[in-house]
């Protein structure tokens, strides 16, 4: 989530194929733990995200859908969500 923050508010001319791009040589996205399911910018440097986050790190595959208010410490902004809906 923080290296996808990271592009976004450092490359705000981007468009979603370079997020993609970039988001592709990340080290957990290479490894398969995380993908940048879904990506959309935007007006004022908003941005929604889904993120895949494999088996690998639990019982089964599960999406994270993020935004660009989204931080650690505001947790209302994070919610996982599985394959059929929001869990």
């Amino acid at each position: 989530m923080h290296e996808l923050q990271k592009v976004v508010v450092g490359n705000p001319d981007w468009e979603c194929d370079q997020i993609y791009k970039s988001m592709r040589n990340h080290p957990l996205q290479k490894s398969g733990v995380v993908q940048l399911d879904r990506f959309q910018r935007g007006a004022n440097g908003h941005f929604e995200a889904t993120i895949g986050v494999s088996e690998k790190v639990g019982s089964s595959r599960r999406c994270l859908e993020v935004n660009s208010d989204t931080t650690i410490g505001n947790m209302g902004e994070f919610r996982g969500v599985d394959q059929g809906g929001t869990t």
